[in-house]
């Protein structure tokens, strides 16, 4: 074993594949977060409480970095690569994102994941009656809300909304 400090990195795993890739991986003495949220299912006949990965098809590990641990990590069933740097090395995640993510997950209050948008940031409405629309994010007052501004240069003047973060994508 390495004296090395461990690091925590994103996993990509097989997509249904999450909590399989954690049990074999906690099986292997390996360190391993995977947020989940519980959710309610309706079926015809009944409604049964389930959980789901936060994050489909990734979890997180706690190896020191190594391309022992590396290794040992990536022989695991189920598991992809670990997410990195464009040159291939893993990248780890600062600790104190994974403390924050888990005291989300840890207070019960309902989630929900929304894409990484920078305010500034141009962007075009994927869904709804102003699909195909681009602007730029203004700001995200609320997590359910961003302001959402289509620019009209030659006047000096934009249009602003508020919109889903859901229905933004990058332009």
């Amino acid at each position: 074993m390495s004296d090395a400090q461990p690091n925590w990195y994103a996993v990509y795993v097989r997509s249904r594949s999450e909590f399989a890739a954690e049990t074999q991986l906690s099986r292997k003495g390996v360190r391993s977060y995977l947020p989940s949220v519980r959710r309610l299912r309706h079926w015809k006949d009944r409604k049964v409480w389930l959980h789901f990965p936060l994050f489909p098809s990734y979890l997180f590990v706690n190896v020191p970095p190594t391309p022992q641990e590396f290794t040992r990590v990536l022989r695991t069933h189920g598991v992809v690569r670990l997410l990195g740097s464009p040159r291939g090395a893993p990248a780890s995640i600062p600790p104190d994102q994974i403390l924050y993510l888990q005291m989300l997950i840890n207070s019960g209050k309902d989630l929900n994941v929304y894409a990484h948008l920078q305010e500034g940031a141009s962007v075009r409405i994927r869904k709804g009656v102003l699909e195909g629309s681009r602007g730029v994010l203004c700001k995200k007052p609320t997590a359910n809300q961003c302001l959402f501004a289509v620019n009209i240069e030659i006047l000096g003047r934009c249009v602003c909304v508020m919109i889903n973060p859901d229905d933004l994508e990058p332009a």
